[in-house]
């Protein structure tokens, strides 16, 4: 049966479940009665993959049971025209030790009158049912058991229906997961979070049993993947990583009767990129007598980040062609800014050629560990690459301006 539908839910029906006469009269005539097990199985296909923890997935399959039984002792008909209640019981097909589960009793029905009692019968589980519904749990001792849990509707007219579910009880494993928070960039905070869940909830975790570890899969090394601490006893753990590559982290954990799990996740840390410097110069200046004979340039940064950091300092430099040969080579750097401004008015005082140069150093834009990183971690880059011609400014005398008029 399919569904076609694009949609967050679907319900479907199956209201008949048909029992093979020969081999329920084997079974009851053996046992005094028959059961026969039902899977269905559900599966959901995406329209596209969705991102989880454990990778990239296109589909989900649920597979759920339904045990569907006849005995040979059905109540006898009523008499005067009553009709009896009908019992109807759900119940999981199997849960843990430890783990609560619901007995639900509220489909059942009167056709002429109304339910006035519900008595179920749930052997050698820990709390009892009353009502509607209710919620009980199977003790350790019960690990690898199947038992029976029964329900007798009663109606207002003393007639009474029943019926009976199955139950499979399995060890009180907790299920182990990791989940990777934070940039996975290097020298970031990466975050390593334990992402377990107790189903069995009268037999919780330990924490104290709980371990993670970290190793490095290929471009990096074990010297690369610094924390503090303890990687044991732990929910949550800081990790910078020093280098980019493929890492895995797996986590253990261990719940206080002893059932133990473990779950592991790849990941990959992505490098860090440096900044891209550009700079904005004139092509030529001309001295002001108004200024003290000083040129004046405006210089500006265009620089950025390729991978979102921002650029957290700017260091401005120029030289001067002081033997007017047209190479730079020969001369030496003096600093025009060290203050981080984006926009630098140069004012120089001699004619000629100005080569100007920016360095740009990066700032984390994401949360890193302090004690981990140091200022030759933040990425930066020069202006030596850019085009000469875009990097240099011409200063010039301005030409007298000559008045014939008397």
């Amino acid at each position: 049966m399919k569904d076609y539908n694009k949609v967050l839910s679907s319900t479907q029906s199956f209201s008949t479940f048909i029992l093979p006469k020969d081999k329920v009269k084997q079974a009851i005539e053996a046992r005094g009665e028959f059961e026969q097990e039902y899977t269905l199985t559900v599966t959901v296909r995406f329209s596209r993959p969705v991102a989880t923890a454990s990778g990239s997935i296109s589909s989900l399959t649920q597979t759920m049971k339904a045990t569907v039984g006849a005995a040979n002792n059905p109540d006898p008909p009523p008499t005067g025209g009553n009709k009896r209640p009908v019992a109807i019981l759900s119940v999981p097909d199997s849960v843990m030790a430890g783990q609560e589960f619901l007995v639900y009793g509220a489909d059942s029905y009167d056709p002429d009158g109304t339910i006035v009692d519900y008595n179920y019968g749930t052997g050698p589980a820990v709390d009892e049912v009353t009502g509607k519904y209710g919620f009980t749990w199977y003790p350790l001792s019960e690990v690898g058991n199947t038992r029976t849990i029964s329900l007798v509707v009663t109606d207002n007219d003393d007639l009474s229906g029943s019926t009976t579910g199955k139950v499979d009880i399995e060890a009180p494993k907790p299920r182990a997961a990791i989940t990777v928070l934070g940039t996975k960039k290097e020298n970031r905070k990466v975050t390593l979070h334990n992402a377990s869940i107790d189903l069995a909830t009268h037999f919780p975790m330990d924490p104290a049993k709980t371990r993670i570890m970290i190793q490095a899969v290929s471009g990096g090394t074990a010297s690369d993947i610094k924390y503090s601490g303890s990687l044991s006893g732990v929910n949550d753990k800081d990790v910078v990583f020093k280098k980019p590559g493929t890492y895995r982290a797996t986590i253990y954990v261990e719940n206080n009767v002893g059932y133990s799990d473990t779950a592991q996740i790849t990941f990959d840390i992505a490098p860090d990129q440096p900044p891209v410097p550009y700079i904005s110069v004139p092509s030529q200046a001309y001295r002001d007598p108004d200024n003290g004979n000083k040129a004046a340039a405006v210089l500006d940064d265009l620089s950025f980040s390729p991978d979102f950091d921002y650029i957290g300092h700017r260091f401005w430099q120029y030289r001067y062609d002081s033997d007017n040969d047209g190479s730079f080579t020969d001369e030496s750097w003096t600093t025009l800014s060290d203050g981080n401004e984006s926009r630098v008015n140069f004012t120089p005082a001699k004619v000629g050629r100005y080569e100007i140069r920016l360095t740009v150093t990066e700032e984390f834009d994401q949360p890193t560990i302090d004690e981990f990183v140091t200022a030759a971690d933040r990425k930066s880059a020069n202006t030596d690459t850019q085009s000469a011609a875009e990097k240099i400014v011409t200063v010039y005398n301005r030409a007298p301006v000559v008045d014939w008029s008397w």
